[in-house]
């Protein structure tokens, strides 16, 4: 059942004070979450490079609503899956389409290409990368960029998405696919991009707005005066989306990437990379990168097996596709590869840089790709994805664990939406993702959903995606 109307910020995040300030009293238990360098294992409930993550026992997920989203075929063969959730509409914001649903029906209420999104807002764009969208129930307000040739930001004049946008293009620095990422807090808006090659190493650039400044209304237009830019930093930093409402201009908003580019000859150590950014007045400042060890290691995602050709390209599954706040602490999931198929490692870090929970999904039988990551007020984690292997067509799964769960466990992961063919395009191995999402309602804190790809035609490159309701 869904509520009908917003749930307020300060309801939201009572629910989540309630849990923290119970786990404070737990301080053994607490403790035994830390990790340091000398307990990795004694977190981890399962080997890391065995078969994977230790569960809890017993399904704890309910689906409330599924239907379908975009399908193509398009200008790519995948679909660039991207979406979020506001009180009552969906969007749809993938490669090809910006598309606005009725959220219990999944019926389309406005639907226009990428490039007439774009146009309209007064952008010029050339061939769009990478389009991303958040829901930020802090201002009511959606946040979407894209790249193509530069970085573009559009952000709604309020909760409904019909009711008008106003875009502007943040930086040139780059020209090119920019590989977009966007995160949000109470004090500010975060954008991050590809920063070019530095000694042959990839980096990122990222800009940071004043929240108060892409607020726009009636009589002010979104500002770029005090946008701070910050360039050179860890490749495909990820900034994350964090909805405290009490959250400090001193408290920290969080970037995370792991070490390393995609390709490696073999398996490396899994370590990650935390900057941060604090306020002072309308200027922020970011810390110096703390890097993380973690148990796990990390190795190229290989191609994802279907009951028939060809094989899904997991290339592009070895990156953190969002970030999740909540408390102190982030959430994040990447690609990997263990066991010899493409499979899927989380963390939780906190602001001080501990590493309070990893483990992963993963299985000799079947490929997990494109992981996305929300919690709910309860502190219960989901992970959403897509499944596949030689006698599975890709499906939509949902891995998910309660609050109250043995530190590093994941219960076993569920079914909610069935693949009935193999996917083929022009290509192969086929495309896929590139990304999915999994977000919190902002009418329902206890509900999450996730967009995902899935493959439910037979007809050559019409990709598919699916949005899915569900409660833990």
């Amino acid at each position: 059942m869904f509520y009908n109307r917003v749930i307020s910020p300060r309801l939201f995040w009572l629910f989540s004070l309630t849990l923290v300030e119970f786990a404070a009293v737990q301080s053994r238990a607490q403790s035994a979450l830390e990790v340091s360098a000398s307990n990795y294992g004694t977190l981890r409930q399962a080997d890391p490079n065995g078969a994977g993550a230790a569960t809890t026992t017993g399904s704890i997920i309910t689906v409330l609503n599924s239907y379908d989203g975009a399908s193509g075929p398009a200008y790519k063969d995948h679909p660039d899956t991207s979406g979020a959730v506001g009180p009552n509409h969906v969007v749809d914001f993938v490669g090809a389409y910006y598309i606005v649903r009725d959220k219990a029906t999944g019926k389309i209420l406005s639907q226009r290409t990428q490039k007439q999104f774009w146009a309209g807002l007064g952008v010029s764009p050339g061939t769009l990368n990478d389009p991303r969208i958040i829901y930020d129930l802090l201002s009511n307000r959606w946040f979407a960029v894209s790249a193509g040739p530069y970085m573009f930001l559009a952000v709604s004049s309020d909760s409904n998405p019909l009711h008008g946008w106003q875009g502007v293009i943040v930086s040139k620095i780059i020209s090119g696919d920019l590989l977009p990422r966007v995160g949000v807090d109470i004090n500010g808006l975060y954008i991050c991009g590809y920063g070019g090659l530095v000694n042959k190493v990839g980096t990122a650039n990222c800009f940071i707005f004043p929240k108060a400044d892409v607020l726009w209304g009636s009589t002010r237009k979104i500002s770029l005066a005090r946008m701070k830019t910050f360039t050179k930093l860890p490749y495909e930093l990820f900034p994350a989306t964090d909805f405290n409402p009490q959250k400090a201009p001193g408290d920290p908003e969080m970037f995370l990437t792991r070490q390393g580019g995609q390709n490696v000859s073999s398996p490396i150590p899994m370590v990650l990379l935390l900057k941060k950014v604090t306020w002072s007045g309308a200027v922020p400042a970011m810390s110096a990168t703390q890097t993380i060890l973690t148990a796990m290691t990390y190795d190229t995602p290989g191609s994802a097996f279907q009951p028939s050709q060809p094989p899904i390209r997991g290339a592009e599954n070895h990156r953190f596709f969002n970030l999740f706040g909540f408390g102190t602490s982030v959430f994040a999931a990447t690609g990997s590869k263990m066991n010899g198929r493409s499979a899927i490692e989380w963390y939780e870090v906190n602001s001080s840089g501990a590493l309070l929970q990893q483990s992963a999904i993963s299985d000799p039988n079947y490929d997990v790709v494109f992981p996305t990551v929300a919690v709910n007020a309860n502190r219960d984690l989901a992970i959403g994805f897509t499944k596949v292997s030689a006698t599975e067509f890709p499906s939509v799964y949902v891995a998910a664990r309660l609050g109250t769960d043995p530190a590093g466990t994941l219960r076993a992961p569920v079914l909610v939406a069935t693949g009935t063919a193999t996917y083929k395009c022009s290509v192969n191995p086929v495309g896929w993702g590139t990304y999915s999402s999994t977000v919190v309602d902002p009418a329902n804190p206890l509900v999450l959903w996730t967009f995902q790809e899935y493959s439910n035609s037979a007809t050559a490159c019409q990709w598919m995606t699916r949005w899915v309701s569900f409660s833990l």
